[in-house]
């Protein structure tokens, strides 16, 4: 691995402090390949209801059944291309207004 690059986990740090600092949880999924990749799940979840979110993602739970539990969330795909690391999201639960989109930029700006 190149001294200079970037490692998964220094950019994984930066998104976890981010959304620690937003009262987000975060949930690493898993990490693919030889430290190439990795995908995410970011939650705003409700007041009093971590533990049941966390109970729902360990037991395979369908999450949009549980709008009692989570107010808003998104996966986070991150992939090395060789130069950098690219970042993909995808809202799988969406809120009105939603704290997700000004989320992502602050992640992007985070990771840069």
């Amino acid at each position: 691995m190149d001294i200079d690059k970037p490692t998964l986990q220094d950019e994984l740090d930066k998104i976890r402090a981010v959304c620690e600092g937003n009262g987000l949880v975060f949930n690493l999924e898993y990490v693919r390949g030889d430290d190439v990749g990795a995908r995410i799940r970011i939650a705003k979840v409700k007041a009093g209801n971590r533990r049941d979110y966390m109970q729902m993602i360990i037991s395979g739970a369908d999450q949009k059944q549980n709008a009692n539990i989570i107010d808003e969330e998104c996966v986070c795909e991150i992939n090395w291309n060789g130069v950098g690391w690219d970042r993909q999201y995808t809202q799988t639960i969406l809120a009105k207004p939603s704290v997700m989109s000004s989320l992502i930029s602050d992640l992007d700006k985070a990771v840069g």
